[in-house]
């Protein structure tokens, strides 16, 4: 039976219920690190100068200086003209490793089903939805965390544009707790065993990652880094062989019109696509708005939903065909 191949694309609104900061809350949370702690943050200081230094743009245009896309793509082409400005790729590195909470360790008190993630609903949530990508189930045993390969007639890869670890956390702490499992359950394009390309669930991160270094700042110069070339290239190669696409989280703000080509161009080599599927939270209807002016495929669908309830769902069913045929019913 050929499998099916599906892709989920990952947006900032994925992360959001561990407290990592979208874009608009990303500029407090930054000012909230660093007045909280200035020694240990100082080198804010730089970065939040340069931004104040842009609040006279507005008695000319119109500018929001809460969202980070907006702002650091002005200092960007600043730094493009000659102009000295500072290091914002640890700036945002530092706040996203800031602001996601610490995996707690085991906890072999509590109910199984939340022991390896210490207790912590949120954190079983995420492992849920991580061991359902790998295909993987976790068994009721004492003392122990074992697991098994299933549903081997689907692929799941994942693009992801977030800077943090979401995913790989509860994915790498399953590793640690069992000595059932493969010593990987993904592949990263950089990182990962090459034998694992075709066996394993890639994480593709276009953006960078804040724990590696290689965070790739939000601004108008998306063009393709040599840090994270291999991941968009790996992207590409999947995204144009996907029979079903999901978006969680993301909402194709009009800033960001190099991943809007991105998914055109990988999208314009697919053969046999039968779903295209976003949700996100969307009370105003903007992004559906957005949705609708992008999609010509009459097969794609819209959700306003809470990511939660998604994440609720794949940890009850352990199942992600479930959840999302649930969900886009």
């Amino acid at each position: 039976m050929a499998k099916n191949k599906i892709v989920y694309v990952l947006g900032a609104g994925f992360s959001a219920p561990l407290g990592i900061p979208v874009v608009r809350d990303f500029l407090t949370r930054a000012k909230d690190l660093y007045f909280g702690d200035r020694e240990k943050y100082a080198h804010f200081s730089g970065v939040l100068e340069a931004i104040r230094a842009l609040d006279s743009v507005k008695n000319y245009l119109h500018a929001d200086l809460f969202d980070i896309e907006e702002v650091f793509s002005i200092i960007e082409m600043k730094r493009q003209l000659g102009s000295e400005e500072p290091d914002f790729a640890r700036f945002i590195a530092d706040v996203i490793i800031a602001s996601t909470p610490s995996l707690p360790p085991p906890k072999p008190s509590a109910p199984w089903k939340l022991a390896p993630w210490g207790g912590v609903e949120i954190w079983r949530m995420y492992g849920s939805f991580g061991m359902a990508l790998a295909r993987i189930k976790l068994l009721g045993s004492p003392g122990a965390f074992p697991c098994e390969l299933e549903h081997k007639d689907r692929r799941y890869d994942v693009i992801s544009l977030n800077y943090d670890r979401a995913l790989e956390s509860p994915l790498d702490r399953l590793i640690q707790a069992s000595q059932s499992l493969p010593p990987t359950l993904y592949y990263r394009p950089g990182g990962g065993r090459l034998e694992d390309v075709n066996t394993r669930t890639s994480i593709m991160k276009l953006h960078g990652d804040a724990v590696d270094g290689t965070v790739v700042p939000p601004t108008w110069d998306k063009s393709v880094k040599d840090n994270v070339r291999e991941d968009w290239q790996r992207a590409y190669e999947i995204l144009s062989l996907a029979n079903h696409v999901r978006v969680l989280g993301y909402s194709f703000p009009q800033t960001d019109t190099y991943f809007r080509y991105f998914l055109k161009a990988a999208l314009s080599r697919t053969e046999h696509l039968k779903t295209l599927d976003v949700l996100t939270l969307d009370p105003e209807g903007e992004t559906k708005r957005r949705c609708e002016s992008l999609f010509a495929f009459k097969f794609a669908r819209f959700q306003s939903q809470r990511i939660e309830h998604y994440l609720s769902l794949a940890a009850e069913y352990e199942d992600l065909e479930r959840t999302h045929n649930q969900i886009f019913a």
